[in-house]
């Protein structure tokens, strides 16, 4: 933004044109979702003087805002020599004084220096990958992609403006407060040039005024983090629109919301922010039935699509029916789904037209011999080749599915309706295709093992066969066996990135010998290293395959190996970008320095497997409204990775909140443990209970009434965030560039991020000390029924709950090696009632 102090009259007149008044185009209606507000205020960590004049203010967080000036900014100064830093000159505006106010995610790895490439986008500028690589052409100058000035055009930067010879110039800048029509994505920000810093500085953290609503919390401080970036990450990227990013490109992408979005729906209450986002899909809708890619149309990755006009690549031109589905299952709005529904038929229609052709253009001749890859996202930015004929076609068959639930809700729902015969006769085409597109996939992923190639598959594939209950069910546990090879394979495995290998050059000698000791790092040669890593302690996944990979580990019973790629420390993690002082998701698992977003919600889905699994409450696969829930804590079988884990999940009723820890761990000889577990259904809902049969000493009581949540949960929030106001209980370590000595050094000292905090329904015991913390009990029958050999069953009521399990049993994990490759240990009963293993026209979740 350019402000000039000067001038304050910004009114426009529309009456200026010809005396015309000028008006949208189309039908003007209320915004059903709330407005953009400021959601928090931020008060700078850190002040660090750069010389030159220049300020860098750290906020400590990534985040979408401004950055306020409470006392206005100081008199600008020409630094020496006449020289302006980087990015701090303005050429553009004629004989004036200015201020200049740069943004960042980041900070470049050698320089200390904002990372503005990084910021600007695509890494085509200033030395970007392309340049890098000899590739850059002069003829590219110029062009949205390409601007000759690209300081000016892409880096986010305010410039607050005063004509040459005002009188009062101290007077003026003063005025200045913050920017007042732009909004940057940033955890720094670097003011220049002043011989001052501005005083009484804060930032404003924007977003759309929905309201938050889940929480989860754990003893591990990886997981906490991985939770808290994507938070965040969510917080920067819904200012009216759900963004890819809010510093660049700042598009509505339906591939993230597709992925992520039952994890926002964890978060936050998105009930009028998601209903507008379905609307403005089916406002972009082309007349021949083709969904986008984003919303508005931009016109790109065209190529990435099944070939006709305007239609978007599948998966992400899939959002508008699976997000009306997620918003009936959360919400119980059959509104929307009476609004949509003639879109997602004709999208639907489009679809079934188009399939064959388009698929022929995208992969020419038989599948017979297909090994993977092809033309679209697909997982998009994976470690591993993206199989895009399998998600093409998942996606597919997602929008199939979506029309049948929809139609299926509205015969259920509405009894009198003109439109009844034709919400039969969609719900009946759409069943019909669901079974000849399941049929179409199993075609080429063939076999007890799902697959195209006759062996376990690295990625995307036998996971999402086996959750969205494509795979058949007789196959099940062939398909889970084969697909723990590669899940939770402890191959070594390492990476070629030049970000990498530029770290790992410049660490210094004694944390780059642990690292090797450590089986983290590999010498290559030449002073080069490369990481090293296994696919049991870290995560490879891309965009979808995050999602799948965590939820099928837990449901079908190896939920530890989950717990151990989640809470990894070394490349590719969580906790690698932890390391390196991240507070928002990254967009890569590497470190991208001049091309890929630092603050991204693509790997968002760890934020819905966190508090579904780790934790234990979700929602019901077939509830609508989100009236019943299902309370399912996955107990590890060890204390390696979390001792315990507390969520709070809303809902249209209330709250629901569990809370579960181990207690009492010197049984037999720390062979044993008592696990305690606390669980609150809200008022006019539903539940069910979940725990393993190998629980076989439980105990349940159950309050006589509500006791003070209120104020066990103020309690409980004091006093978190007393103890992360510390800084010493969070992630233990990061890594810091020394530019004097040119070279990185592990520093431990903990951050923040991941403080540990235990659940308010803990704090009930404290609340009245003179009782059993305030609660009167009763006892409560645990009559549980039996679903699979592994899961009982009980059906539970309002009110709050605990249960205790003696004597659980604790178990040593497999030796990586040869762990689960060639997995012929017991698969667990999940693979034993192929009955269940069919998807259901009324299950929201493992629709895909």
């Amino acid at each position: 933004e350019d402000w000039h102090i000067a001038l304050q009259d910004y009114a426009y007149d529309h009456t200026t044109h010809e005396g015309t008044n000028v008006a949208p185009i189309g039908k003007l209606t209320p915004i059903p979702m709330p407005p953009v507000m400021p959601i928090e205020r931020i008060a700078p960590e850190a002040v660090t003087d750069l010389g030159q004049g220049r300020w860098m203010f750290d906020f400590g967080k990534s985040f979408a805002g401004v950055v306020r000036f409470e006392s206005g900014l100081p008199e600008p100064i020409i630094p020496p020599g006449g020289v302006y830093p980087r990015n701090h000159n303005v050429t553009d505006q004629g004989d004036v004084d200015f201020l200049t106010v740069i943004y960042g995610d980041s900070i470049e790895m050698t320089t200390g220096d904002i990372n503005l490439v990084l910021v600007a986008g695509y890494g085509y500028h200033n030395g970007g990958w392309r340049r890098k690589a000899g590739l850059e052409k002069p003829e590219r100058a110029g062009g949205p992609c390409w601007p000759p000035d690209h300081n000016r055009v892409l880096t986010q930067r305010d410039i607050y403006i005063l004509p040459k010879g005002k009188d009062d110039k101290a007077g003026y800048y003063a005025q200045a407060r913050q920017s007042r029509f732009t909004f940057h994505g940033f955890r720094y920000a670097e003011t220049c040039c002043s011989k001052e810093p501005p005083t009484d500085v804060y930032a404003i953290k924007y977003r759309t005024a929905f309201s938050d609503w889940g929480e989860f919390d754990s003893s591990n401080t990886v997981l906490n983090g991985a939770y808290e970036m994507t938070r965040n990450a969510f917080d920067s990227n819904t200012l009216s629109v759900q963004s890819d990013c809010p510093h660049r490109e700042k598009l509505q992408y339906g591939g993230d919301m597709v992925a992520n979005s039952p994890a926002a729906l964890h978060y936050f209450d998105l009930s009028a922010f998601y209903y507008k986002i379905v609307e403005d899909w089916t406002d972009s809708q082309w007349d021949n039935g083709a969904y986008t890619t984003t919303s508005v149309f931009m016109d790109i990755l065209r190529d990435m699509s099944i070939g006709q006009k305007g239609s978007g690549e599948t998966v992400w031109a899939s959002l508008p029916p699976v997000l009306t589905v997620r918003h009936m299952h959360q919400y119980g709005d059959v509104k929307l789904l009476e609004e949509t529904l003639d879109n997602h038929i004709q999208w639907m229609d489009f679809l079934l037209e188009n399939w064959k052709a388009g698929m022929e253009r995208k992969y020419p001749g038989a599948l017979q011999n297909y090994h993977g890859g092809g033309s679209g996202l697909g997982d998009w930015l994976a470690m591993m080749p993206r199989d895009c004929w399998m998600t093409h076609h998942a996606f597919y068959l997602a929008s199939i599915r979506s029309v049948a639930y929809v139609a299926n809700k509205l015969l259920q729902y509405i009894e009198d309706s003109d439109k009844k015969d034709q919400w039969t006769s969609a719900l009946q085409k759409a069943t019909e295709n669901n079974e000849q597109i399941e049929t179409m996939i199993r075609s080429v992923y063939k076999g007890e093992k799902f697959s195209y190639s006759g062996t376990n598959i690295e990625g995307l594939g036998q996971n999402l066969g086996l959750f969205s209950r494509i795979a058949k069910g007789e196959d099940r546990c062939s398909v889970l066996r084969s697909w723990l090879g590669s899940a939770g394979g402890a191959k070594d495995r390492s990476w070629p990135g030049n970000e990498e290998a530029a770290f790992h050059e410049k660490l210094n000698d004694k944390d780059r010998d642990a690292m090797i000791a450590n089986g983290d790092l590999n010498k290559v040669g030449n002073g080069k290293y490369k990481p090293r890593w296994k696919l049991r302690y870290a995560v490879n996944s891309g965009i979808l395959d995050v999602k799948y990979t965590f939820k099928t580990l837990s449901d079908m019973g190896f939920h530890d190996i989950g717990l151990s790629k989640a809470s990894g420390l070394q490349f590719p993690s969580f906790g690698y970008m932890m390391s390196f002082n991240a507070t928002t998701l990254w967009e890569t698992w590497w470190r991208s320095e001049d091309l890929y977003s630092r603050n991204h919600p693509m790997f968002g889905a760890i934020g819905e497997w966190l508090p579904g699994s780790v934790a234990g409450i979700s929602l019901h696969p077939s509830t609508v409204g989100g009236q019943e829930l299902i309370f399912w804590p996955r107990i590890p079988m060890n204390r390696l990775v979390v001792d315990y884990a507390s969520a709070i999940q809303g809902t249209k009723r209330g709250d629901a909140a569990i809370a579960w820890k181990f207690v009492n761990t010197d049984q037999g000889d720390g062979t044993s443990a008592t696990v305690l577990i606390r669980v609150l259904v809200p008022p006019s809902t539903k539940a069910n209970l979940r725990l393993p049969p190998s629980a076989t000493k439980v105990t349940m009581k159950v309050a006589e009434e509500f006791p003070d949540l209120y104020t066990a949960k103020e309690q409980a929030d004091a006093k978190c965030e007393q103890k992360r106001r510390t800084g010493k209980y969070g992630f233990p370590y990061h890594y810091s560039y020394d530019l004097h000595k040119e070279e990185w050094t592990k520093v431990m000292v903990p951050s923040k991020i991941g403080t540990p905090c235990e659940s308010y329904l803990w704090e009930l015991d404290k609340l009245d000390e003179n009782t059993e913390g305030g609660i009167s009990w009763s006892s409560f029958d645990y009559e549980p029924m039996v679903l699979h050999k592994t899961i009982t069953q009980s059906p539970l009521q309002a009110g709050l709950f605990e249960i205790e399990i003696q004597d659980w049993k604790f178990e040593d994990p497999l030796p990586d090696l040869p762990g689960y490759t060639n997995y012929e240990g017991d698969m667990g009963p999940y693979c034993e009632d192929p009955s269940e293993f069919v998807w259901d026209v009324n299950d929201a979740v493992h629709m895909m």
